[in-house]
């Protein structure tokens, strides 16, 4: 069953996809293989590194290479198809005994929150390969996530912007299968070959010292942060090491402070990882970190020289906001409502 869904946004988005326009570039292997359109013999699989370590590589693949429901009619809720699929006849068909010995865990779906660690919708928008746009794929996928109903699943637009109310499970989406490769003995990670260019590429690709080498005396521009922190944790990580690393000169300091000012995550990582009193006057800072709503991160501007004590730090606030505002009692609400650990506690390396 296939939804009505032809309205005039999402098709024009499916024909720039199927032309290969708007997608931004992830680093890539080929692995295993699978149908062609022109079905005398198999295409390589291409598949996009998510991240890697020195034993294993996530890897999606790159294109949408065939189309299924979740579920089938028959099938009880949790007993997902499309999963005893990859894990069954794809697994066979795409690889041979020695790379299926490579393969650690299950073939599943790319999860939301890992689908939005990609960061940009450019990154994660896809095309249906050839042989699965002859069979009626388009540039919807499935993701492995509840939807906003029971019988719902997330699933990624055409776009590459996560559908978080989803698509009936019975509906018919892409699949994109999502794997754990180990490393072969002696075999370079992927990420390390990959020639980072400019001193955005060097962070979305997690070289923080490529991208503090590349600067050289230049400044990093806004698109350059955009790139480099399209890279989701990646890209985010990169940063705050090139932050801690002490190779930006006070120039190039202030003048990343003036990018990173308009990006929330780049701004939180400068506040945990760089000299306060590089930057410009300290209301700034604090007009900077309510503008992004990051109040949490205030306390740090406390202590430091230049800075503000805790009365004249509760002042300043009050005044940037227009109103009188109890920060410590803000910050006990938002410890009790937050359960979950801080994904930016990462940034303090």
């Amino acid at each position: 069953m296939r939804r009505g869904r032809l309205f005039c946004l999402a098709a024009l988005q499916c024909e720039k996809l199927l032309k290969g326009e708007g997608m931004e570039a992830l680093a890539q292997v080929m692995f295993g293989r699978w149908p062609s359109a022109r079905l005398d013999a198999p295409d390589p699989l291409a598949w996009q590194v998510l991240r890697e370590s020195a034993s294993s590589q996530l890897l999606i693949c790159r294109d949408i290479i065939e189309q299924w429901p979740l579920l089938e009619a028959h099938d009880a809720p949790g007993n997902d198809a499309v999963f005893d699929w990859l894990n069954g006849s794809f697994a066979e068909l795409a690889f041979n005994a020695e790379e299926r010995k490579r393969i650690e865990g299950n073939i599943r779906l790319l999860t939301c929150e890992e689908a939005a660690a990609l960061g940009t919708d450019g990154v994660r928008a896809a095309k249906p390969s050839a042989y699965a746009a002859s069979r009626g794929a388009d540039a919807w996928w499935w993701l492995d996530a509840p939807g906003g109903r029971d019988d719902h699943a997330a699933c990624v637009l055409p776009s590459g912007h996560i559908g978080a109310y989803g698509s009936p499970r019975h509906c018919i989406n892409g699949v994109r299968p999502v794997l754990h490769l180990r490393a072969q003995a002696g075999e370079e990670p992927v990420l390390q070959r990959r020639q980072c260019g400019t001193p955005g590429m060097a962070l979305r690709y997690g070289d923080h010292a490529q991208a503090a080498r590349l600067l050289d005396g230049q400044d990093l521009t806004d698109d350059a942060l955009r790139l480099g922190l399209s890279g989701g944790y990646a890209g985010q990580q990169a940063f705050a090491r090139l932050l801690k690393s002490g190779t930006l000169s006070q120039r190039q300091t202030v003048a990343l402070w003036h990018v990173a000012k308009s990006h929330a995550s780049a701004l939180k990582a400068l506040v945990h990882n760089v000299d306060l009193n590089r930057f410009e006057p300290k209301e700034s800072l604090l007009l900077a970190l309510v503008e992004h709503e990051l109040l949490e991160e205030l306390p740090l501007l406390e202590g430091h020289e230049g800075y503000f004590t805790p009365g004249a730090l509760e002042q300043a606030l009050n005044m940037a906001m227009g109103r009188d505002f109890d920060l410590t009692a803000y910050l006990l609400e938002r410890k009790k409502a937050c359960s979950q650990p801080d994904p930016f506690a990462a940034f303090d390396i």
